[in-house]
C-alpha cells in the first residue's frame, strides 16, 4: 500500500503532463508529490499501527524494528516495480527509481544493523 501512494500521485502528474495544459515547474511539482506521499504514508502507518495495537499489542514490533522491516519491504517492492516499469512502461521508471533512492537514503540515516546486532 505504501508504494501505491507514489503511483497515485505520479499517475495524475503524468496524465496532466501529457495533456499539454500549460507550463510546468517540474522540480516544484515533484517536490509537492514527494511531500504528499510522505504525509499520506506517515498517516497511513500511524493509523495502521494504532488500530493493530488497540487490538493486538504484541503483533507489531517496536518502532526501530518496524522501521527496519518497512524499509526492507519498501526496497524490495521498489526493485520489483523498477523491473516491471523498464519492461512495460519505461516512462514511469522514475517512480520506482525515486523509491529505491529514498530507501537507500533511509538506510544511510540509520544503521539498521545496530538495531539487530547493536
Amino acid at each position: 500500500m505504501i508504494r501505491s501512494f507514489n503511483y497515485a500521485a505520479y499517475s495524475q502528474y503524468f496524465e496532466y503532463k501529457e495533456s499539454g495544459k500549460g507550463d510546468l515547474d517540474i522540480e516544484k511539482i515533484e517536490n509537492l508529490l514527494s511531500m504528499w506521499a510522505t504525509v499520506i504514508t506517515k498517516s497511513f502507518i500511524e493509523n495502521y499501527v494504532n488500530i493493530i495495537n488497540s487490538n493486538k499489542k504484541d503483533l507489531i514490533p517496536d518502532l526501530d524494528h518496524l522501521s527496519a522491516i518497512l524499509a526492507l519491504f519498501k526496497l524490495d517492492k521498489a526493485i520489483f516495480e523498477a523491473i516491471y516499469e523498464v519492461n512495460n512502461r519505461p516512462s514511469w521508471f522514475k517512480i520506482p527509481l525515486k523509491g529505491i533512492i529514498e530507501c537507500i537514503e533511509e538506510f544511510k540515516k540509520k544503521s539498521y544493523l545496530e538495531v539487530y546486532y547493536g
